[in-house]
Order: C-alpha cells, then sequence, then structure tokens
C-alpha cells in the first residue's frame, strides 16, 4: 500500500468531552477532512482509543464487543489543563495532550516517567483508507505477541505482516506474514507492562522499532489497511496481570480437551502415500508405537486423505480418497481400538471444483462462526511462559539474552526448564530469577542426578548430556501434580476412542518441593483444576495442596472442592518427596502420611491383626465386648484374643500361633492355627477339616439376637450354652454403663441455666430420657432427654451416642451441626418440624456442656406405624405426606449436599452421611450426575476395601457399577439446577401422629440431605415393601401409587411421576441390606438391574458375566477378585457347595 499519510491537528474539545469527567473527546480542525479522537477509561486497567472520520469509520465487525464501563469502586479522579487532561483511575495515571496530535501516556500513580506514550506531533495519521497509529520505542524493552509462531521470543527491531494467509511452511525468522496473527502487542518492562490491541480484522503491519527516522526518534508503528482505529490499551504490573485482562477483553479461550494433552502424531507424508496405501501405512505406523510401548492420543491426519484420486488433484473437504483408504468406517475403527483419535484438516473453504460445491451452497452447508460467552480457562495464563513471568522485578530478566526466551522457559508455575543446544556440551546454562517480595526465596532444585539445591538470582550450570537429558529444575514451594505414564481415559467418556483404552485416570500424585531444612513457618500453596476433559461446559473441581517444613517432617494439607459435581476416577493422593528428602511426612491435622492421603472412603478403622493393611469390616468387624477391630477374614479366626474371656467361667483353648493365606508374615504358605486341643494337647492344622473350619468360621445366632463374628469367637469351642455370657441382662448393663458414662460427661446444670435463659428466664429441670423400657425414645446415634418448665412446657435435649461403635468426632459433631442447620431450614416453612433453639458442639471450648447437644421443641403425638395403621389411616398419612412434598417443592435450592450455618446463614455443605455405612464427605453437588456418580463410587470403593458387604462382594460390587455406569440416564428427567430437602430416615417413624392420624411433627432430621427431585419425590422407605424387594417380586407398590395419586389430585403432575416412575433411588440408598442370605442377595440385584433396564432379566447369571468385562477396567475390580478368591475358597473348605460361582 503507498503510503499517503495525513496527520489531523487542531483538535478541540466536543461537548461530549467537555461533560464527561472520565473521559476526553476530540474533534480535529479541518473541515474538509475532520477525524474524531476519544480515549475513556473502561476498567482499572482497561481503556479504550477511537480514531475515526467519515470516510475512515470504525472496524464493522469488531472482534471485540465493546466492554461496559465498570469503574463503580474504584478512585477515579481527572485534572483539567490548556489543551491537556489528566484522569487517575485507581493506580494508573493517564493524560491526554491535544496541543497538536493527541498524545497519550500512561504511568503509575507516583513516578514521572511512563509505562507508554504516543509519538508527538505524528501519534494519530491517516494513511490513504487506512490509518497509522505511532507510539515510542524503547530499545531496551521485552515486546511479544501478535502470532502463534514467531521467533526469537522478543520482537523488538523487527517489522511483520498481519494478512490472512495460510503461510505453512513460514521461516519464523525471515518470512511474512506471520502464520496465524493477532494484532496485540505487549511491551514488557520491570515497571511494568501494557498491551495494544486493535479491534479489526483488515489486514496491516507492525513495525516494532525496525523503521529509523532520525526526525522521529525510536518509535514503533501500527499500520492498518482499512478503517478507522479501534484500539484498547491495557496496563499491568505483570505479564500475568495484563493476559489475565485481554482474555477479559476477548473472552477466554476454550478448554483443551483432556487427551490433546498426551503425544499426537501426524504428519503429511502418511495420508499422501499411495505406495504402499495410505491406510496401510498408517497400521504399520501404529503397530510401531504399539512395538516401542509410545502412548498415543491422537493423530493429526493432514490433508492427503481428501487429495482427489484424479486430476486436478487438489483437497476436496469431507471427500475421502477411496484409493488411500477404501474403508474409511473400518479404518477409523481400528485405530479408535488403538486408542487413537484422528484429527482432520479441514480448510475453511472449498474450491469450485468440489463435487458437493453446488449442493452445499443450495442447502445452506457452509460453516459459520459460531457466537458464544462462555468463558473456557479460569486464568488464561499460558502453560509455556518466558522466564521471566512473575519475576518481572529481577533486572536479569531483561537482558537480550533472556529476553529472546529461546533457551530457557518455565512449563507451569513450577519448573524451569533449560536446555542443550550443541553436540559435545554436557552442561546447560540457566538463570534462576528470584522473587522480590516479603517473603524469602527458598531457591531451586535439580530434579536429575546429582538433585543439587541452588539459591535464586544467579546463573547456574546444571550437567545435562546432549541428546541424553532434558535439564529441568524445580521451584522450591512448588507443586506438580502428576497422573499415570500411560495412555488413561475418564470414566463416563464412551467414545469409541476412549473405550478402546484400558487404563483409567485414577492415580494422581503430587510432587513437592519442600526447602532442605525448615521453611520457618512459610506455607506454600498450589491449586489445580479438573474436569472430564470432553465437555463443552465442563464442570470444574478444584484441588489444593498446602506444605511446610520443618528439619524433621513435612507438614501436608489437602482441600478439595467438588461442588461442581465432577468427582474424579483417582481416590487417594499421593505425596511425592523430592529424591533423597526421607523427612517423616504428617497431615496437617497430625495424622502420619505414609504412602499417600487417602481421599478414598475413610475407615472406621484398620484391621488390629499385626501386618494386616485390611480395613475393619463395617458390619461385624467391631467385638462388642474388647472392643477390637477386625477384617472380614480375621474377624472369626484366632487371632482374635478376647480379654473379656478372662473374666467369665468358660474355658478357652489358647492360642500358640496361627497363619492365614494372605498374611504377609505366614511363611508355611496356607492357612493353619496352633492351638491347644482342651484338655491341652498341641494340634497342628496344616490342612483343616470341614468340622474344624466350622468351629472358626459359622456365625451362630443365640437366643434373641445374632451376634457378630469377632464377638462369637469369644463363645466358640468352649461346650457352653452361651446364651448365659450373652444374657439380656448383661446386654442392658452394657447399654446402661454406656448412659451413665455419656451423663457423667453431661453438664445437667449448665443445660438448665441454658433452658431458662432461652425461655425468658422461665425455671427448668433435666429430665433424663429412658433408654432401656419399651417407650425409650433413645435410638442408636443419639440419646434424649427432656427439659421441664415451671410454665409445664417441655424442650427436648438431644446428645449424640456412638454406641459400640468409634465413629470419629468431626463426623459426629457435622451430624448435629446438619440437623440443627436442617431445623432451621424448615422454620419459616409449613412443615411440622420441632424448632431448634440452640445447639453446641463438644469441641467448642465455650460450650460449657460437655457434649454436644441441640436443644428443641418437644412435639406431641406418637410414631406413625404402618404395620399396626389401618389401610384408610395409612391412606390418611400419605394424603397428608403429599402436602409435605408440595412444600418441600416450594423451597428448592442450587446444590446437593447438607445444610449447615455459616456465619449466620444457611448454606449446603457435605453430605451428612450415616456413620455406620461410610465416614467419607462429598459435595455439595451442582448436578444430579455428581451427586449419584460420586455416592455409588463411594459405595464401589467400600466394597472394594472390605469394609462393606464382604460376604458378597460381586454381587454388591457389580450393583453400584451398573448404577454408576447409568447414572446420566438415571437423572435424565430430574429437574437440572434444583434439589429439594429429603428426610433419609423416612421408615415412618419419623413421622409423629395423634390419636386422628394427623401428622403432627417430623422428627429424626440428622441425616438430612438436599438431593434430586427423582429421589426427594420418589419411591421411600415409608411406601416400601422390603418383603417383595426381598424376593424378587419388589418395584412400585400400591403405597407408592396412593401417594403418586394424591399428589395428582393437588396438581403437582409432575411431582406424581417421581412418585411411580421407579424405584431406583430407593433400591439405590437401601442397597444389598445387612446380612442378607445369597437368594435375598440376588433378588435385590436383579430388581435394580430391571429398573434400571425397564426390561426382564431370566438369567442373573448371565447377565452378570455381560458386566465383567466392563468392570474389568475399572481399578478396583483387582481388589474385588480378590475378596470373591477369599470367599469361594472359605465356601469350598465350609462345605457350601451349594453357595459356590466361579471366580476367573
Amino acid at each position: 500500500m503507498p503510503q499517503k499519510e495525513f496527520c489531523p491537528k487542531s483538535y478541540q474539545e466536543t461537548p461530549a468531552g467537555a461533560q464527561s469527567s472520565g473521559a476526553v473527546h476530540l474533534r480535529s480542525g479541518s473541515d474538509k477532512r475532520q477525524f474524531d479522537f476519544s480515549f475513556e477509561p473502561i476498567r482499572k486497567n482497561l481503556f479504550r482509543v477511537t480514531f475515526s472520520s467519515e470516510d475512515h469509520p470504525l472496524p464493522p465487525f469488531p472482534s471485540v464487543t465493546k466492554p461496559v464501563t465498570s469503574l463503580e469502586d474504584i478512585h477515579v479522579s481527572t485534572e483539567h489543563g490548556f489543551q491537556q487532561k489528566t484522569i487517575e483511575v485507581g493506580d494508573v495515571v493517564a493524560s491526554v495532550e491535544w496541543a497538536n496530535t493527541p498524545v497519550v501516556s500512561l504511568s503509575w500513580k507516583g513516578t514521572d516517567k511512563p509505562l507508554y506514550r504516543d509519538l508527538s506531533l505524528r501519534s494519530y495519521v491517516a494513511d490513504a483508507s487506512g490509518i497509522a497509529h505511532y507510539t515510542e520505542h524503547d530499545r531496551n524493552d521485552l515486546h511479544v505477541g501478535l502470532g502463534e509462531k514467531r521467533a526469537p521470543m522478543d520482537l523488538s527491531g523487527r517489522h511483520f505482516q498481519l494478512s490472512a494467509t495460510d503461510s505453512f511452511g513460514y521461516d519464523v525468522y525471515n518470512t511474512d506474514p506471520l502464520y496465524k496473527h493477532i494484532p496485540l502487542l505487549i511491551k514488557a518492562s520491570p515497571a511494568g507492562c501494557v498491551a495494544i490491541f486493535s479491534t479489526t480484522h483488515g489486514r496491516g503491519t507492525w513495525s516494532v522499532g525496525s523503521e529509523i527516522d532520525g526526525l522521529w526518534g525510536h518509535f514503533k508503528v501500527y499500520r492498518q489497511d482499512y478503517g478507522g482505529l479501534e484500539q484498547y490499551l491495557i496496563v499491568g504490573k505483570t505479564l500475568k496481570d495484563v493476559v489475565r485482562s485481554y482474555a477479559e477483553l476477548v473472552g477466554h479461550p476454550i478448554l483443551v480437551p483432556r487427551w490433546a494433552y498426551g503425544y499426537i502424531s501426524g504428519g503429511y507424508k502418511y495420508t499422501m502415500m499411495d505406495e504402499p496405501p495410505a491406510h496401510q501405512a498408517l497400521m504399520e505406523f501404529a503397530d510401531k508405537l504399539k512395538e516401542h510401548e509410545i502412548p498415543c492420543s491422537g493423530h493429526q491426519m493432514s490433508s492427503g486423505y481428501s487429495i482427489a484420486e484424479v486430476e486436478p488433484k487438489v483437497r476436496n473437504v469431507f471427500t475421502w480418497n477411496k484409493y488411500r483408504f477404501p474403508n474409511p468406517e473400518e479404518w477409523i475403527a481400528k485405530y479408535h481400538s488403538r486408542g487413537i483419535r484422528l484429527i482432520t484438516n479441514i480448510k475453511p473453504f472449498l474450491l469450485g471444483s468440489h463435487p458437493d460445491f453446488q449442493k452445499l451452497i443450495d442447502g445452506n452447508g457452509f460453516f459459520k462462526n459460531p457466537e458464544t460467552n462462555e468463558p473456557g480457562h479460569l486464568t488464561a495464563s499460558p502453560p509455556q511462559r518466558w522466564v521471566g513471568w512473575g519475576y518481572e522485578t529481577d533486572p536479569e530478566v531483561w537482558t537480550k539474552t533472556l529476553k529472546s526466551g529461546e533457551e530457557q522457559f518455565w512449563f507451569g508455575d513450577t519448573i524451569m526448564v533449560g536446555g542443550v543446544y550443541e553436540p559435545g556440551v554436557n552442561f546447560a546454562k540457566i538463570y534462576l530469577p528470584r522473587k522480590a517480595n516479603d517473603q524469602f526465596d527458598f531457591g531451586y532444585v535439580n530434579m536429575n542426578e546429582p538433585y543439587t539445591y541452588f539459591a535464586s538470582g544467579q546463573w547456574v550450570e546444571v550437567p545435562s548430556e546432549w541428546k541424553k537429558s532434558i535439564p529441568l529444575l524445580a521451584r522450591i514451594g512448588g507443586a506438580i501434580p502428576v497422573g499415570k505414564s500411560v495412555h488413561t481415559r475418564v470414566p463416563g467418556d464412551e467414545t469409541p476412542a476412549s473405550v478402546a483404552v484400558e487404563e483409567l485416570d485414577d492415580y494422581r500424585g503430587v510432587e513437592i518441593f519442600p526447602p532442605r531444612g525448615s521453611s520457618h513457618g512459610q506455607a506454600f500453596s498450589t491449586t489445580w483444576f479438573e474436569d472430564d476433559g470432553i465437555s463443552l461446559k465442563p464442570s470444574i473441581s478444584q484441588y489444593t495442596v498446602t506444605y511446610s517444613s520443618t528439619d524433621e517432617k513435612v507438614t501436608i494439607g489437602f482441600t478439595r472442592d467438588q461442588k461442581s459435581g465432577f468427582v474424579p476416577a483417582w481416590k487417594e493422593l499421593d505425596i511425592i518427596l523430592h529424591n533423597g528428602d526421607e523427612r517423616r511426612v504428617v497431615s496437617d491435622i497430625g495424622k502420619p502420611v505414609e504412602l499417600d492421603m487417602s481421599l478414598r472412603n475413610f475407615r472406621f478403622w484398620n484391621c488390629c491383626v499385626l501386618g494386616c493393611p485390611a480395613a475393619a469390616a463395617i458390619d461385624l468387624g467391631l467385638c462388642d465386648r474388647c472392643r477390637q477391630h477386625f477384617c472380614a477374614l480375621h474377624a472369626s479366626s484366632p487371632s482374635h484374643h478376647c480379654p473379656w474371656l478372662e473374666n467369665v467361667d468358660v474355658p478357652s483353648p489358647k492360642l500358640h500361633d496361627y497363619g492365614l493365606r494372605n498374611d504377609p508374615h505366614n511363611d508355611v504358605g496356607v492357612a493353619y492355627m496352633l492351638i491347644d486341643e482342651l484338655p491341652g494337647i498341641p494340634l497342628l492344622h496344616k490342612q483343616p477339616s470341614v468340622e474344624e473350619l466350622r468351629r472358626v468360621y459359622d456365625d451362630p445366632v443365640y437366643v434373641g439376637r445374632a451376634v457378630h463374628d469377632a464377638e462369637s469367637f469369644c463363645a466358640l469351642n468352649t461346650n457352653q450354652d452361651c446364651t448365659t455370657i450373652l444374657s439380656d441382662d448383661g446386654w442392658e448393663k452394657s447399654i446402661k454403663n454406656e448412659i451413665a458414662e455419656l451423663l457423667s460427661q453431661t453438664n445437667t446444670t449448665e443445660l438448665v441455666r441454658i433452658g431458662t435463659g432461652l425461655n425468658n428466664g422461665v425455671k427448668c429441670t433435666f429430665i433424663p430420657g429412658k433408654h432401656i423400657e419399651s417407650d425409650a425414645i433413645m435410638g442408636c446415634a443419639k440419646y434424649q432427654a427432656w427439659l421441664s418448665f415451671d410454665n409445664g412446657e417441655k424442650w427436648l435435649v438431644q446428645i449424640p451416642h456412638t454406641g459400640n461403635r468409634d465413629v470419629p468426632s468431626e463426623l459426629v459433631e457435622y451430624l448435629v451441626a446438619s440437623e440443627y442447620a436442617t431445623l432451621r431450614f424448615l422454620e419459616p416453612t409449613k412443615i411440622p418440624a420441632p424448632r431448634a433453639f440452640t445447639y453446641r458442639l463438644a469441641s467448642d471450648p465455650s460450650n460449657r456442656v460437655g457434649v454436644s447437644y441441640i436443644i428443641m421443641e418437644a412435639l406431641p403425638g406418637r410414631p406413625f406405624d404402618a404395620n399396626e395403621a389401618s389401610p384408610s389411616q395409612k391412606a390418611q398419612v400419605l394424603e397428608q405426606v403429599a402436602e409435605i412434598m408440595l412444600e418441600i417443592h416450594k423451597n428448592p435450592v442450587p446444590f446437593a449436599g447438607s445444610p449447615v450455618v455459616d456465619k449466620g446463614q444457611i448454606q449446603i455443605s457435605t453430605l451428612a452421611k450415616d456413620p455406620f455405612v461410610g465416614l467419607s464427605t462429598s459435595g455439595p453437588f451442582t448436578t444430579s450426575l455428581g451427586y449419584i456418580l460420586t455416592i455409588t463410587g463411594q459405595y464401589m470403593d467400600l466394597i472394594a476395601d472390605g469394609q462393606l458387604h464382604h460376604e458378597h462382594p460381586l454381587e454388591a460390587f457389580l450393583f453400584y457399577h451398573y448404577l454408576h455406569h447409568n447414572g446420566a440416564a438415571i437423572v435424565a428427567a430430574d429437574m437440572q439446577g434444583s434439589f429439594f430437602l429429603k428426610h433419609v430416615d423416612d421408615k415412618g417413624n419419623h413421622l409423629l401422629v395423634d390419636e386422628e392420624f394427623n401428622v403432627v411433627g417430623i422428627v429424626s432430621w440428622q441425616f438430612a440431605r438436599t438431593v434430586p427431585a427423582s429421589e426427594a419425590f420418589g419411591p421411600s422407605y415409608l411406601t416400601a415393601d422390603l418383603a417383595s424387594m426381598y424376593s424378587c417380586n419388589g418395584s412400585i407398590t400400591d403405597d407408592d401409587r396412593l401417594l403418586a395419586n394424591a399428589l395428582r389430585e393437588r396438581g403437582a403432575f409432575d411431582l406424581a411421576s417421581y412418585a411411580e416412575r421407579n424405584d431406583i433411588m430407593r433400591r439405590l440408598h437401601h442397597g444389598l441390606g445387612c446380612g442378607s442370605t445369597t437368594s435375598e442377595v440376588r433378588c435385590l440385584l436383579k430388581g435394580m438391574v430391571e429398573a434400571v433396564s425397564g426390561e426382564q432379566i431370566d438369567d442373573l447369571d448371565l447377565w452378570m458375566e455381560s458386566q465383567w468385562e466392563r468392570c474389568r477396567r475399572d481399578s478396583r475390580w483387582k481388589a474385588i477378585h480378590e475378596l470373591c478368591v477369599e470367599q469361594h475358597e472359605n465356601r469350598v473348605a465350609l462345605g457350601n457347595s451349594g453357595d459356590l460361582r466361579a471366580y476367573d
């Protein structure tokens, strides 16, 4: 384009500019060629500049929509002078002078030297049909930007064309135009950074100090071929600030798919081959990848697959060269079976010779640019960064060598990557930038041998042999999340290329780099984000590791935020110390961390048997007498020494030695035990007989109740009636002792004082509740007492107790806090829940009562018993339940979880779970899918860990695995984004009714949670027929239909559909029950599968076999297999031939 510059002058402020306090509006003096100029602040660090006229209009389709001005919380002041205006916006001072041409300068408040300044007398220029914009140029500053591909990194002194051409094969040093470009130029200096961004799509050039004109000094110039200028100036202290603000202006980039972070092969060569045909050559290439164990996530096909088979051999996009690829579908399937995705190369245009050119025109089939305002990346921080990124205050990073950016760079926040670039060189010279802030900079450590620690702020030589290693240094205080070193997939991604990948992304480690000694109280923190890697609108979860160190130990903290609903496949977080660091690792709550910090379902206890790594079984692993904890295998073994037997007159065999098949200390190789055969003859059981095994493994049922296996062994082989040992009197005495101990810890005088204060000074008396008698009100999780007031009122005092279970106090307290919050949540509703007056937790130092408690309103009525109610009475109660559901429906919340009180407000937090099922925390969730996947996943974890369903691990795992796999279909009909309060323990006795069967209250809200609509309004325990469920006949019951009809009569057709659609959620939470027989377990499994699939299952064994292949891809399958083998061997030994199945 010929240079035809015209420089408008004699600018005057327009009326709009005079009236605007924070902006400048000018117009040039020439009547024939008037130009308008404007400058206005948009954000605290973002400014907009325009320069236009009638024949130089602003870009008609700008790349950025002008953002709404947002300066409400920012200090803005202006100062007028003659042909000059100064605007302070936060920390930035902007000045506009127009004595000749408009000159904009930007600087930090309190400094004189500008960060940015237009070139005086020649700032904004009309140039033929376009414009030119001249700014001052500092040759010592770093200039970056403009395009995706350019070198060296510092663009200073160079010239670039900006043009929409397909300039592949370009030379980054010597050819133009840029391959992929955008008119963004960032100038970085120790004082700060300024970005200049033009919104036009038009052709132009950037001369970054490459032009020299002695009359004008050093300058850079942006030339635009057409139209006026719309330009944004972005100011920041660091490059990170500027890049983030730029992303907020133009839109965050979409997230890169997870698989794209793996190795992606490609090359124009392969698809261009005719001999051998491309499909054959590419399969040979895939074979080589497998042979050399190179994991490959995708292959870039280039254009050869679409080249026409006959002349002219041009690209016909959306077609296949059938000589090179005779059967594309078959070839694609083969590549997908290797776990390799195919990335096609589609040009954004069609040639007129394309066979379908006219067809596409007629059918409006050409691509159009979609518009979206949805953000992608959260921070817009590139993973590969200049060495001075975040270290702009270090003067060394501004030297020419480092500004070129060619020999070292940051990869993420932690790793500094260097290089050896000449043959025979064995050392890399790397600069280690230093932070300049209040905290001490601990330096770096070599990630390769010899693992040297280096101080920051110096050049170092790092051993790195040419072609054999890459010099990598880690920043002390950093952390690197890592996964498996093979190709993996995320659960839920059922695309062909993913299903073919065997390994799940179920491992996560974090390598940390603490100082060699103490961090002197300084804690280092790293946060990373994860999603499914495939969704266009992903649910993003956040994880943070924090650590500090002393000379003896490293203290770790870990938090996770999964309220988005995304729950990854990994359940354990390995903490990896740098090579040679052998300090103890402890959690920030004082517990030791051995190999990892477990996110899996936390264990009540590990098995107490020395050397056994298994979890204590939840359903049978605690001996009620000696309170030792055992896994399923050891619970009935001779390893259980119960000291309680020493206090009763029972002859007990003495154990000399024993060994179990999976015991790491067993050198015998088979299960054995060495005991006294009464009266005292030692007997070695190398091959136990059936009868001998029965003495160890049977689960006897004594008069009145079943006893746990661990407890039963206390009485086995005694030749004595155990009912005398485990009598009702002894049992009652045990409970009385427990409650006596609980009351001894309770300051009842303080409870009376609190009650009197809350009830306007009315005096009261503490009355202990009944806990043994037939009308006892104590449940398995809480003890209830009364405050009886002189005015006749009665309040309920609820104190948690755990019976014979050892439940962590943190979980007990969470249940108390959540129940109180739930009652507060219900207060403004019409639901007849008791009013909660106050609560305190045992861990609260200000709690003088000494135990956790809730004081609440005592409601009238008696628990509803559906078995004793007549059909009409039951129908009357269900009519009222329908009314309660309608009230619940009026109060939706955006998260699934349990209520808590946070700073006086009711919030939804993690699920309040039954402590007798599992201890892990989860939630809150924003999606129904995240909710169901987490619950089913945690049940699978418990089963694989041996904590639940130890007698039927295969059936149990298949039960929850099938629900997990079909989670999306199960919640498809749910109200997205809305969750509703659910009384989890809704067996009927939570309803209090009067003599006329009017519901006068609902109690026992300790496990309440907000859940998807299908669970909140679907079939529940209240309307269940458990006998039918256990006999393969259960599904929607008459009571379910009765409740649905009651909802329909009230116009709640949507809720009615939930009430009678299916009972999947009821089955999910009931699971396989506790103590179920094999036939009952199979009925429950069959019923669940039929409820989910909607199909009749005629052969359950055949169905189970069909699921094994999918289960084998689950990381927990190995543990399930081992549990199955264990149970199989036990059943063989016990002679239970009717209850055997083969486990391959």
